[in-house]
């Protein structure tokens, strides 16, 4: 009997209501019909913004999930430091309410550092890793090849060949498409750097290349402009590919309703041509967003379309690139593996393969995925190889990998050499006598910016003994104090240092693996731009970064191997310019005397009498740990 009631008391309140409307429209006098839509609309207005607010609180539930991976070893507290530190320099840093580095789209949000980094526009940008200055041609190429320190070899149908391609010395020398030198010439490019001229003249031809050479060489267009070279070769991509950021989301037929179901690439009117051509596999995330700006650079001018893949951020945005359809991908081991298990990428298309830092790689444990992805790839495909070392494990990844390659070595191959642009000291001293020696390196860099506008050159060797001029005032030190990144063992001490330095007023901040992604990338960019003039970083940042204007390299604790005390100092002297290093050497780090002195003296630098103390027997010792590297980078 309840429900008869309770439908007789709904009647005479909708006819109240409805009485009540009608009376209120004659009031404003207005059609009764008029007023119902007007209150209509009006309450769909507020369900769209409760379901707005109900999309940025899961938007926001997710950032905070993400920034959870940001604490530090010494928990909400230490974060808090990096919060302060970033809003002190970053006018536009929003912890509460920023959604991490893509919006809704999948598109980067713009911060002040990333616009600083497009507007600056000096000589010295333009005169970065991949445009150096070089000498002058010399007619003579073996004569150039040997002041160069280049020597060629061939392996498979080439081992024993005596002729090899001659290098383009030149820029007008190379074959490459009139909107990649537009791009060039808009750099401010003079000529290739000995391994781009070489490499060029080599890959242009379709043969696959090894190139041992140091970082800084200018390899990443290296093997970018070969590979875009021959896909426009090859007919490049179609007609208004190169509409919008990404040709529009369904701009190569591979939009949401163009699929051929959920992971499908196949059919459902999925373009042929949204399978990527070119894979670069790189070991960090920081060098493959490197990587992924010049691609950017030179695909816009020819149509190409990029994605970068990392860890450490959404996959779901990568995952959607994939869907609109790319022609170049940037990626880390681990992260592709991930997307291509899933089974939401395709690289059957693919045409050009590079191992950027195989090395490294290696080093980082990404020897299964490297072997799993590249199982993938087509075999017939040109594959480009790049390190800094030929140990016996990349000769084997090479030899399984690459069909008749011709190898380029730049330098000393076998031996671990340091680059000789570089004037390393040596600092001897004890753990609680670091600061104090930091402040007055930190003040002579100052002084000599302050009086040359660049570090000098100049051989120091300090026994721990010396004591800086104290003439140069902190707010001086700060002004003139070149580019630097100072490099730490550890996470904590990272943060504990960088917080330190910036209460003293420098403008620092910490680039290690705790921090979220997007953070590392604000960090970088301002770096880039200027807006911060010193970088505390772990081993994360050791190699990949490739920021041209860093004058100085300073190693508050020793690396824990050789290997990485290069690839450490190799951050600064790079593309041709000359650079500091200042290392904090203290007795704890002795079983590592000789190989410093090994790596001293074939750079051509003086050793310290007190380092020779601990002896120069070279001890063969591996280390599992490389500070905070592994394959989470990925």
């Amino acid at each position: 009997m309840a429900a008869p009631a309770q439908s007789d008391e709904s009647t005479p309140d909708k006819s109240a209501r409805k009485a009540a409307l009608k009376a209120e429209a004659e009031k404003l006098g207005i059609p009764y019909a008029e007023l119902k839509s007007m209150k209509k609309a009006k309450k769909e207005e507020k369900r769209q913004q409760h379901q707005q607010q109900q999309q940025q609180a899961k938007r926001k539930r997710e950032y905070e999930k993400l920034a959870d991976e940001a604490e530090v070893a010494t928990g909400g507290e230490g974060h808090r430091d990096e919060v302060r530190r970033m809003r002190s320099w970053s006018k536009d840093y929003d912890a509460e309410g920023h959604h991490g580095p893509e919006d809704g789209d999948g598109n980067r949000r713009r911060t002040r550092s990333m616009d600083l980094t497009h507007e600056k526009k000096d000589k010295d940008e333009d005169e970065g890793d991949d445009g150096a200055k070089s000498s002058p041609p010399v007619k003579d190429l073996k004569a150039w090849r040997s002041e160069e320190s280049i020597v060629i070899k061939g392996h498979g149908r080439h081992a024993g060949a005596r002729t090899f391609p001659d290098p383009y010395l030149e820029f007008s020398d190379t074959p490459f498409d009139e909107s990649i030198r537009r791009v060039m010439d808009r750099a401010g490019y003079e000529r290739p750097t000995p391994i781009q001229s070489q490499a060029w003249s080599i890959a242009c031809n379709g043969t696959d290349v090894i190139s041992i050479a140091k970082t800084g060489s200018g390899k990443t267009i290296g093997f970018l402009l070969p590979a875009l070279h021959q896909f426009l070769t090859d007919g490049g991509p179609p007609k208004g590919a190169a509409g919008g950021r990404y040709g529009g989301r369904d701009g190569h037929g591979g939009g949401r309703g163009g699929r051929g179901g959920r992971g499908s690439f196949g059919g459902g009117g999925a373009s042929a041509y949204a399978k990527p051509v070119l894979l670069v596999l790189a070991p960090t995330r920081e060098l493959a967003c490197q990587i992924q700006e010049e691609a950017r650079k030179y695909g816009r001018a020819t149509g190409c379309r990029e994605v970068c893949c990392f860890g450490g951020s959404s996959k779901y945005p990568q995952i959607q690139a994939f869907e609109r359809g790319v022609e170049i991908v940037v990626a880390t081991p681990g992260r592709l593996n991930d997307i291509l298990e899933m089974g939401r990428a395709d690289l059957s298309g693919i045409r050009y393969l590079v191992l950027d830092e195989a090395d490294r790689m290696l080093d980082m444990g990404f020897e299964p995925q490297i072997r799993s992805i590249v199982e993938k790839v087509p075999k017939e495909r040109q594959t480009m190889l790049f390190s800094a070392t030929w140990p016996k494990e990349i000769q084997k990844l090479a030899h399984d990998f690459l069909r008749d390659p011709i190898q380029i070595n730049v330098g000393e191959v076998d031996a671990l050499v340091a680059n000789k642009d570089i004037t390393q000291t040596i600092h001897l001293c004890s753990e609680y006598e670091k600061q104090d020696k930091l402040d007055e390196v930190l003040k002579r860099l100052a002084e000599e910016g302050a009086d040359q506008g660049n570090p000098a050159k100049k051989q120091r060797v300090d026994d721990g003994g010396g004591t800086a001029s104290s003439s140069s005032s902190a707010a001086a030190a700060v002004q003139n104090l070149p580019k630097l990144i100072i490099f730490v063992a550890k996470k904590i001490m990272c943060h504990d240092l960088a917080n330190s330095l910036w209460e003293k007023g420098y403008a620092v901040d910490s680039l290690h693996g705790d921090r979220a992604q997007w953070e590392r990338t604000k960090v970088i960019n301002a770096f880039k731009a200027g807006t911060l003039r010193m970088l505390v970083a772990t081993d994360v940042a050791a190699r990949g970064l490739d920021i041209p204007d860093v004058e100085a390299v300073v190693n508050y604790t020793f690396p824990l191997t050789i290997e990485d005390y290069v690839h450490r100092i190799g951050r600064t002297g790079r593309a041709g310019k000359s650079g500091l290093s200042h290392t904090f050497f203290q007795s704890g780090d002795k079983a590592r005397a000789g190989e410093l002195q090994q790596v001293l003296r074939q750079a051509g630098q003086e050793i310290p009498e007190e380092l020779m103390k601990f002896g120069s027997t070279i001890k063969k010792k591996e280390h599992k740990l490389y500070g905070n590297f592994g394959p989470a980078g990925g």
